[in-house]
């Protein structure tokens, strides 16, 4: 990318994510004021402890490209998002699932808090982020008809045939020979299908009503998935080696380095040509997109 182009995009999706970084904050403390005291400290060190925030900024970004304008109803949706995402990484790093002792550089929740109370906060992040998602402060920028179909498409993204499911496959495919065609259905379950209803949500809650973009912008989530997913995959080869640990289907294990890097390639140049189908060069969306696939590349690097 060039460095001009790049100082602009990092420059606008820092913009977005402060934004919404400061909202995010305020929320997790009001969402769980009535909460035990240490379910609040236990949620609010889950969301607060880093991450790169790319579901939410893919969700408000797709709305941005439509012409809607920044507000902050829109917000309380996306922190909705997160609140969903940081439940399944709390309850993934579980002794019975992962069994991971850190993350983003911060011990887990169920290592800091403890495994029962791990579970609740997850419990309670997926709730209040169901709740999010349908807040009536929302009607301010969409309609009910839209509010409904927007929750519809995130929340049908994280059960059995979504995040559920994909990881529930991922467990079982541990130790084993897993072939191309299983992985991609784990990858598209556990990845695709959340990160595509946040960009067909955003595009939504953009005014968007073709059911032909919101198939291409889906196609464009599930690929963008993949591909987030394969750079996982060499970032852990070079430089964590935990996946192989851990017997862990890998495109890496599939294919080898190389070919493995060349996928990303290939996907990512569909992503691209998929997104420029329904917005703009240069729009918040490309923007985003191009954010994203930079910091995945950087991180091969790192």
């Amino acid at each position: 990318m060039d460095k001009q182009i790049r100082d602009e995009v990092y420059s606008y999706c820092e913009k977005v994510i402060s934004s919404f970084e400061r909202f995010l904050k305020g929320q997790v403390k009001k969402s769980f004021a009535s909460a035990p005291t240490e379910l609040q400290e236990a949620a609010q060190y889950a969301v607060g402890t880093g991450g790169k925030r790319i579901r939410p900024l893919l969700f408000l970004t797709s709305a941005y490209s439509l012409g809607q304008e920044e507000n902050d109803s829109l917000l309380y949706f996306a922190t909705g998002i997160e609140f969903i995402h940081t439940y399944t990484l709390v309850h993934d790093d579980l002794p019975s699932m992962d069994d991971d002792l850190e993350r983003r550089g911060h011990p887990t929740v169920h290592v800091v808090y403890g495994e029962s109370t791990a579970i609740l906060t997850g419990d309670a992040l997926l709730t209040e982020g169901a709740r999010l998602l349908i807040s009536p402060t929302l009607l301010n920028s969409v309609s009910p008809d839209a509010l409904l179909a927007m929750a519809d498409i995130v929340l049908s993204s994280r059960g059995a045939g979504g995040v559920a499911g994909g990881q529930l496959l991922d467990k079982k495919h541990e130790g084993t020979n897993t072939g191309e065609k299983t992985l991609k259905k784990i990858y598209r379950q556990k990845t695709g299908e959340f990160i595509a209803a946040c960009i067909t949500a955003g595009y939504i809650a953009g005014g968007g009503t073709s059911r032909k973009d919101i198939e291409l912008l889906h196609n464009v989530g599930v690929e963008l998935g993949y591909a987030y997913q394969i750079g996982n995959d060499i970032h852990d080869h070079l430089y964590v080696k935990r996946d192989a640990e851990k017997g862990k289907a890998t495109y890496i294990k599939i294919a080898g380095l190389e070919k493995a890097k060349k996928m990303y390639d290939k996907l990512m140049g569909n992503v691209f040509r998929g997104s420029a189908k329904v917005t703009e060069p240069g729009s918040p969306l490309i923007m985003a997109i191009q954010y994203i696939d930079d910091l995945v590349r950087n991180r091969w690097i790192s």
